[in-house]
């Protein structure tokens, strides 16, 4: 875990899924070039971070600060946390999106487990969720990071993690920018949400196989209160901007469930000197975002 947080910071890697930062085309040479980094430099231009306790690196995509995912898939595995192949989704479920909506939320959950496969190493399953992020970019023809190229080399690297985890970062930046730089704000607030619900989720349910390190991972839930509220600040703007009535509902509705959320949040001031999180509290996060996850997964 060391050598592979190592690797990122060397490389300025502070992304979450699948934009296209160029590792090596060879499954043994896992250098950028000098070139190529300046570029990564660039692409995160836009980002800002900040330390937590234990040194990891606290990244934020847009001027909201929303937190990338991938920071708290990193913080599981550095607490050696097993890697949980059964809470991710079902990869037949992809196809039961019909409408934009729907695509590009499910495009938020299947790229979070494309982030969780990576960082846990798991290749395999690693391929079989980049398909899937592939297909939904495509049905939403957003497809900016899956040139033949980038699938190619993907599959050249397929016993690289580094290289299949950088791979995938990159293709979920050049995505959000190319969103973001064609105001396509129909499609990205909800790939953010569902990026965000998925990995919180798998957080969650981490505590399935590591018992014992249930506080931490409680503390870690706990610590996203801050991340939830500017998410849904960055959703009341998305508002704002919005023409088409059925999207604005669908976000809408999407904020409503999201301040419940947030309701429970807030009951953190009431708890005694040194308490983060209750187990209740926990509970009823855990319940919440069970519900959520499961209407967006069906949403249309």
């Amino acid at each position: 875990m060391k050598n592979q947080l190592a690797t990122l910071s060397k490389f300025n890697i502070f992304v979450w899924l699948f934009l296209f930062v160029v590792a090596s085309c060879g499954t043994d040479n896992n250098k950028l070039s000098e070139s190529e980094t300046d570029s990564l430099r660039k692409t995160n231009s836009q980002e800002t971070s900040g330390y937590d306790k234990k040194g990891h690196k606290s990244v934020f995509y847009t001027k909201y600060k929303l937190p990338l995912p991938v920071e708290l898939y990193l913080a599981l595995k550095d607490e050696r946390v097993p890697y949980n192949k059964n809470i991710l989704c079902t990869l037949g479920n992809a196809d039961l999106a019909v409408t934009s909506v729907s695509k590009a939320i499910n495009l938020g959950f299947y790229s979070s487990d494309l982030a969780y496969c990576t960082v846990f190493e798991q290749n395999k399953d690693a391929a079989d969720y980049f398909e899937i992020t592939k297909r939904l970019s495509e049905d939403l023809k957003i497809n900016v990071g899956y040139s033949q190229e980038t699938v190619d080399r993907f599959h050249r690297n397929i016993n690289n993690s580094d290289s299949l985890y950088a791979i995938s970062s990159e293709n979920y930046w050049k995505t959000c920018d190319f969103l973001e730089e064609t105001q396509h704000i129909n499609v990205l607030p909800f790939i953010i949400v569902g990026s965000w619900v998925e990995s919180m989720h798998l957080s969650i349910h981490a505590i399935e196989k590591a018992p014992n390190n249930e506080d931490s991972i409680r503390n870690r839930i706990a610590l996203q209160k801050e991340p939830l509220a500017n998410l849904i600040e960055y959703l009341y703007a998305t508002l704002v901007d919005i023409k088409v009535f059925k999207i604005n509902q669908d976000i809408q509705r999407i904020v409503k469930e999201l301040l419940d959320l947030q309701s429970t949040y807030d009951q953190f001031g009431t708890n005694p000197e040194g308490v983060k999180i209750t187990k209740a509290q926990f509970d009823s996060i855990s319940e919440k975002v069970s519900k959520i996850r499961y209407e967006y997964m069906r949403m249309n």
